[in-house]
């Protein structure tokens, strides 16, 4: 063991120039999975945050039962909406969590308020209440959150509007109906109600979407492979190259009865150390530029150990059999050669 450090030692320059020259290519692929990562999950929460991947349908007489139940939708949120002066009051009934939001304070309603029947309410940053209270219609609305100023979505004004369980009702209040469903229903509601209905079929967004990301992560890993393999091909001619320079050296542990297995053990032994060696600089590298941007962005992108680890593994794997042919070419070499090509 003494011996191979020796050896990884005296040939350092060599080594050296393979780790950092690996270590960068094996940093893209780093830095390209944890942000195709971040790409597909920041696009996944802004099409939810939006509502953009939440259909609307408004149908004659309220008759949304019959259509949840053939079309088996179980994610729907029932909404009641009025303008009420200045604001937009709305009603909920159904599953909430297809609305939602960041509070500067407070939280959102929950199904128990939908099933107590409790006067609270959420309202928007922009919407003026007073001791904690919102009054409607002569009815006092307990205030319980309040929804952060750049809260956003494709159906409510977010900020002026007051959501409240739909227990509580004024007149005249426009009906609709928000699911969530990953087929289209447009030709279930042609042959059910011709064109007496308005939809807003928004089931394929989220999938378009999904496609233009997962497009973007495999042409960003693409290029992080291409530089990975590229990196390989150059540890490989340089490793040929330098077995020339160690062919006396190679000799040497021949005549001392060392074997052809001998050799390829300490030389695979060598690309493992520089394999490592590697991975651990790249490493490094992309948590410090990790740590940086989300110093500068403000935000938190998240490492997935459990991706970056396979990948680790894999990375590991190729380096070790591209190491296979360089040490199979220095298990043949014998003294005859070196004394007649020392150099």
């Amino acid at each position: 063991m003494e011996l191979f450090f020796k050896n990884f030692y005296r040939n350092r320059k060599h080594h050296i120039s393979i780790i950092v020259t690996n270590a960068m290519a094996i940093f893209l692929v780093f830095i390209t999975t944890v942000f195709s990562d971040y790409l597909t999950q920041s696009v996944d929460k802004s099409i939810t945050d939006i509502g953009a991947d939440i259909s609307m349908l408004i149908l004659p007489d309220l008759q949304y039962d019959d259509f949840l139940k053939d079309n088996q939708i179980t994610d729907y949120l029932l909404v009641k909406e009025k303008q009420y002066g200045d604001y937009s009051l709305v009603c909920l009934d159904g599953k909430l969590s297809l609305l939602p939001l960041d509070y500067q304070h407070g939280r959102g309603l929950q199904q128990l308020d939908l099933l107590s029947g409790t006067l609270v309410c959420v309202v928007g940053d922009s919407v003026n209440y007073q001791n904690n209270k919102v009054n409607i219609n002569g009815v006092n609305f307990k205030v319980i959150g309040v929804s952060k100023q750049e809260s956003d979505n494709i159906y409510f004004d977010l900020a002026k509007t007051i959501f409240i369980p739909i227990n509580y009702q004024l007149e005249g209040m426009d009906s609709k109906l928000l699911f969530k469903s990953d087929k289209s229903v447009e030709r279930y509601l042609e042959n059910k109600y011709e064109d007496n209905y308005t939809l807003l079929d928004q089931s394929t967004v989220k999938q378009s979407f999904e496609l233009i990301t997962k497009a973007a992560s495999i042409v960003m890993m693409f290029m992080a492979i291409f530089s990975m393999v590229i990196s390989l091909i150059g540890m490989l001619n340089m490793t040929l190259v330098q077995l020339s320079s160690r062919k006396k050296e190679i000799a040497i542990k021949k005549s001392l009865s060392a074997t052809d297995k001998d050799i390829v053990k300490e030389m695979l032994g060598e690309t493992v150390i520089v394999m490592l060696l590697s991975i651990l600089l790249a490493w490094l590298v992309a948590r410090w530029v990790i740590m940086g941007i989300n110093a500068i962005i403000m935000g938190e992108i998240s490492i997935n150990y459990q991706k970056v680890g396979k990948n680790t593994l894999i990375i590991l794997l190729f380096g070790v059999l591209w190491g296979l042919l360089p040490a199979y070419k220095a298990s043949k070499i014998t003294v005859i050669q070196a004394m007649k090509n020392p150099d």
